[in-house]
């Protein structure tokens, strides 16, 4: 897949829509975004985790081909630095940006937005 890949790295429950975010409008995510939440690039000590399972979250997420564009978000911009980091600076991904807007932004406007529950209606 060519298009671009937006990087919700919000917690699960908030992309999902299972619970709504307190600092957000709305429930959901940006349509055909996926999450990889911040949290799944440290380990328990704080650490950085290794680049190798990094790799494999992001491959899973995003694709092997490095030149794809992505967007990483998440409610006003501050955790997605740490996915930015990670595919920008770690992976050697070209095209990384973060929606400096993100979440806040999105829903505060009548931008459409997903819910997991109501996928496949």
């Amino acid at each position: 897949m060519d298009t671009t890949a937006i990087v919700d790295t919000r917690p699960e429950k908030f992309f999902s829509g299972k619970e709504p975010d307190p600092k957000l409008k709305r429930v959901g995510h940006i349509p055909h975004a996926v999450n990889l939440p911040y949290s799944l690039v440290f380990k328990k000590d704080g650490t950085f985790e290794e680049k190798r399972i990094l790799q494999a979250r992001a491959y899973s997420k995003i694709s092997y081909n490095k030149d794809r564009q992505v967007i990483v978000l998440c409610c006003n911009g501050q955790y997605a630095s740490s996915w930015w980091f990670v595919l920008s600076e770690l992976l050697g991904y070209k095209k990384v940006a973060i929606y400096d807007g993100s979440m806040e932004e999105w829903s505060r406007d009548e931008e459409p937005l997903e819910i997991e529950s109501e996928k496949g209606r």
